[in-house]
């Protein structure tokens, strides 16, 4: 389908982003936003972050707000996999 185009989001990496990483994906189109997992609380999140306030996840979250790309956050916590979301909330 030649109108098909598919929305991806970027993994939000512990290392953060540079300013010039951000603005070059968000103005060649290629995200629509940054996906934050909490690591380990769900399939895949080795590598999801563990410290919520270092500096890089702080200064990423600063420079996202200021180009106007939105975070989707994956809430879970340990507790029982029907729990999860309504927990972390």
């Amino acid at each position: 389908n030649p109108t098909f185009r598919p929305y991806m989001t970027a993994f939000f990496r512990e290392q953060g982003y540079s300013y010039e990483e951000l603005e070059d994906l968000r103005e060649r189109g290629e995200i629509i936003g940054i996906k934050l997992y909490p690591r380990g609380l769900t399939t895949n999140s080795h590598h999801g972050i563990k410290d919520f306030f270092a500096d890089e996840i702080l200064s990423t979250l600063s420079m996202m707000s200021d180009l106007g790309i939105p975070l989707f956050v994956h809430p879970e916590t340990e507790g029982f996999v029907m729990n999860r979301e309504i927990e972390f909330l």
